[in-house]
């Protein structure tokens, strides 16, 4: 279940800045979509805590530059 979470995260992330298009039909975007109406969120690629119905939280990664 956490793959399928976090690979919901990374599309909509890819999708939020323009990496892919969204596709209506896949079902990749049904489940994306699904789990956004479940978790009660327009987007999962803002930094976010979400407590219910289970707690979810998902923050950008701010690597230093080496």
């Amino acid at each position: 279940m956490v793959d399928v979470l976090l690979g919901c995260i990374v599309y909509d992330f890819k999708i939020q800045n323009g990496m892919m298009i969204e596709d209506k039909e896949n079902p990749k975007t049904k489940l994306l979509n699904y789990l956004k109406e479940k978790y009660k969120t327009d987007n999962f690629a803002k930094n976010q805590t979400i407590h219910k119905p289970n707690y979810l939280s998902v923050w950008s990664f701010k690597g230093q530059p080496k």
